[in-house]
């Protein structure tokens, strides 16, 4: 007896929403008036013409160079403690580069760095390098970085 009211159930409430529902003649002057009401604007088009331009040029800017730099001082009265530990009271540290973002998950990263320090007894040390490195974007795989590293010690005494 249950099994024989889920299919009249069915039944009945498909033919209540077919009486509610609204009808629509389908006529040419129907057609008309529903493309004069609702037809998109040109303003409508023109704006997801446009939206559709700046989504392009945010995936282009996503993909193209970034250029980069950095400037770091460091500067402090601190004495050494100990004489032969020296304590660097003027770091100056230059970074300038670019990197290159790929549509295969690579990273193009190339800069040059400069490190100078100095200490109260007129020591110097500068440090130079360049690096150059192809990174994965997701932080993952293979990482290939080439640094060439340059030291100039200098010791100027002023006695």
């Amino acid at each position: 007896m249950k099994q024989s009211l889920k299919p009249l159930g069915l039944v009945l409430a498909l033919f209540s929403q077919l009486c509610l529902a609204d009808t629509y003649k389908v006529t040419e002057q129907n057609l008309l008036v529903k493309a004069k009401t609702n037809n998109p604007t040109l303003a409508d088009i023109e704006a997801t013409f446009l939206s559709s331009k700046v989504k392009e040029q945010e995936l282009a800017d996503k993909f193209g160079y970034e250029f980069y730099s950095g400037y770091n001082y460091i500067g402090t009265k601190e004495k050494a403690i100990i004489s032969y530990q020296p304590v660097f009271s003027n770091v100056n540290q230059y970074k300038i580069g670019v990197k290159k973002y790929t549509k295969y998950g690579v990273v193009l990263d190339a800069n040059r760095s400069v490190d100078i320090r100095s200490t109260d007894d007129n020591y110097k040390d500068v440090k130079r390098w360049i690096k150059i490195a192809a990174k994965s974007a997701s932080k993952k795989g293979i990482t290939n970085v080439h640094d060439a590293w340059q030291d100039e010690n200098t010791v100027k005494a002023i006695k």
